[in-house]
């Protein structure tokens, strides 16, 4: 506050000097004296402030020399300023020193813990074969003078491992909870896994350590150097046996086999198969566990071996080359049908080439893939085998193999000399017993014929299937044997047998009839028209039964039960339209005419209904199902109590 008060006075001074009017003071010249005057030793400071506080001293002359004092503002900014610099260098000082401390005590002191003196190194071989158990050391040194609180241990397993437990499990990142590591402390930690891959494939483990240390909330981590090791074998081979040249649309076998190279035993190895373009699956044997490439195979011991046999054809143009690709491995255990790890690949080429021998396949006067015949009936099957190769082709065979629900034996009959094996349901023919299948020259046929007949018991879509295959040996190429195939597959159908029963009624449901029975000239008499559909072993579509009225006849337009008629009063025809009917079930309607005899008609039974005819559509020969059934005349049923005259006019 003295500071602040001296320079008010000194404000004040520069005024009064500056201020207009004011006379100047003139120099007052003093003469010296010998005269000793007493002078205070010290500074009574204090009184002397106290007696003069309220005083503002005004110096009796300036010297000349003298310059003014700025303003009393700028004073005040330079004192403030002069402050603050102060202020923030001391705390600048305070802050260094501070990290200086701290960071001596961070690093020299007692509760000091750094990554560098923890020691982490994970040991593995170099080389492990597939399926095999992988060990691994983990060592773990804490050099700090603290404990490491809340350790985990962390392992980063490369794809394909599994654990080594009764029940498998895939590993990808495992956690090791290892509590507190004291200072000073070493751990070692074996660890076991199953490593699966291909063969000479390269794979890395790495491992790292998370851990807290006391007071702090902050997690630490240290890795460890990643170590690498491959797998010397895979755990199981392919092989794979298949024809080299197929012809387009024959079909054709691939038989592929796993076998095992562990020696330990291997549980749920998938085996999937990439098709080529034009590939058309048939079977396989055993069934694919997944859609139509994908195989399990639950359990492959040490030293087993397991064979997946795949039947398909193959369309497309004349040597074309075709691959098919073979995997194995184990499944990922969130999508069972992709791989967690491959460890054997396989694969086989064969190309198309012109067919080397044509059969060709007649059932009645048919030759597609199907024919459809009516209950009851049989057909003929002629087959036509032609050498279409440049050369002869020996020791001909053909089996038809026959399959379907409607196959009996008693329903085949084989002809020039083929041989029908009840045992195995197939008709040979060979050169023991077909005299001219000992050689087929280019160009030249040969022709074999068969009759079947489906049994008509049974009740539903009732088929039987022909599986036709030609085997011949020809000798080209080097002298080389070989066998050749052509197969087709041949279907017959029977269809639906359907029946229609319609017949006349007087005075029952769902109609009130009325008149006389007999019917007599000059009097009305309704009656009423039932139709019954019997359905046989197939679903039939787009059913309807097509009839039409005597110009004598009168419709009523009365209608009852399933479907809907429809009446064209002009020609005097009636449409029942019954729609879908399933497979041995039924569907009945009824309507309601009137007749009106003529004396023309008198001692005569008059027809109500003319001839009807049912059509429909059999859903599975996708052929057209027909049935009929005679007029109904007036006469009625003598179950109903009438007699037999009941239908004939009277006068």
């Amino acid at each position: 506050m003295g500071g602040i008060k001296d320079q008010e006075k000194i404000e004040e001074l520069r005024n009064r000097l500056y201020q207009r009017g004011t006379s100047g003071v003139g120099n007052v010249h003093h003469s010296l004296s010998d005269e000793e005057t007493p002078v205070p030793t010290s500074w009574d400071i204090t009184k002397k402030y106290e007696q003069n506080q309220s005083e503002v001293p005004i110096p009796e002359a300036v010297p000349e020399t003298y310059e003014p004092v700025l303003g009393g503002s700028d004073m005040k900014k330079n004192k403030k300023r002069g402050y603050r610099v102060k202020l923030a260098l001391v705390g600048v000082i305070f802050f260094g020193i501070a990290m200086v401390i701290s960071s001596f005590f961070l690093v020299f002191g007692r509760n000091s813990i750094s990554g560098d003196n923890i020691s982490l190194v994970l040991t593995i071989p170099f080389t492990v074969g597939g399926g095999e158990v992988l060990p691994m050391q983990v060592g773990i040194r804490n050099d700090n003078t603290v404990p490491m609180e809340a350790a985990t241990l962390i392992i980063e397993y490369p794809p394909g491992t599994k654990s080594v437990e009764d029940t498998p499990r895939d590993l990808h990142t495992e956690r090791i909870p290892l509590d507190t590591i004291q200072s000073g402390e070493f751990l070692n930690m074996p660890l076991r896994v199953t490593v699966f891959g291909e063969e000479n494939e390269e794979k890395v483990i790495k491992a790292s350590i998370e851990y807290r240390v006391q007071g702090s909330g902050a997690r630490f981590f240290k890795e460890a150097e990643p170590q690498s090791f491959r797998v010397s074998s895979a755990p199981v081979s392919f092989r794979v046996d298949g024809l080299k040249r197929v012809s387009s649309g024959q079909e054709s076998s691939h038989k592929v086999t796993i076998v095992s190279n562990s020696l330990t035993p291997l549980s749920e190895v998938m085996v999937k198969v990439d098709y080529p373009v034009g590939f058309e699956f048939v079977k396989s044997d055993p069934p694919p566990s997944s859609g139509q490439n994908t195989w399990i195979i639950k359990d492959v011991n040490p030293e087993t071996q397991h064979s997946i046999t795949i039947t398909g054809k193959v369309i497309g143009q004349e040597t074309d080359q075709h691959v098919m690709n073979f995997s194995a491995g184990i499944p990922n255990e969130r999508d069972k049908n992709n791989f967690a790890s491959v460890f054997a690949n396989a694969s086989t080429e064969f190309e198309i080439e012109p067919a080397f021998l044509d059969i060709g396949v007649t059932m009645g006067d048919e030759s597609g893939e199907s024919r459809a015949i009516n209950k009851g009936d049989s057909t003929g099957v002629n087959i036509t085998i032609n050498n279409t190769l440049p050369y002869s082709v020996y020791d001909m065979r053909t089996v038809v193999t026959l399959s379907g629900n409607a196959f009996i034996d008693s329903g085949v009959q084989a002809s020039k000399g083929g041989y029908y094996d009840s045992a195995n349901n197939t008709i040979l023919w060979d050169v023991a017993n077909t005299y001219d299948f000992d050689q087929l020259r280019p160009g030249a046929t040969r022709n074999i014929k068969f009759d079947v007949k489906p049994n008509s018991s049974i009740d539903s879509n009732p088929q039987v299937t022909m599986k036709i295959d030609v085997f011949a040996r020809r000798v080209a190429e080097g002298q080389v044997n070989e066998e050749l195939l052509g197969s087709v597959v041949r279907t017959v159908k029977v269809n639906s047998e359907v029946d229609l029963l319609t017949s006349a009624s007087h005075g029952t449901q769902p109609f009130s009839d009325s008149g006389p029975v007999p019917p007599q000239v000059g009097e009305t008499t309704t009656y009423t028209i039932s139709s019954r559909i019997e359905n046989g072993a197939n679903a039939v579509r787009g059913a309807k039964v097509s009839m039409s009225l005597p110009v004598y006849v009168k419709w009523l337009d009365n209608t009852s039960g399933t479907g809907s008629f429809e009446y064209n009063q002009t020609n005097k025809t009636l449409t029942w339209q019954i729609g879908d009917i399933a497979e041995n079930a039924s569907a009945s309607a009824s309507f309601q005419v009137s007749l009106l005899p003529s004396t023309s008609q008198i001692g005569k039974t008059p027809v109500l209904v003319n001839d009807q005819t049912l059509t429909a559509t059999d859903t599975f020969t996708n052929d057209s199902v027909v049935a009929e059934n005679d007029e109904v005349e007036t006469t009625l049923s003598r179950e109903a109590g009438f007699g037999q005259e009941s239908g004939v006019v009277q006068p």
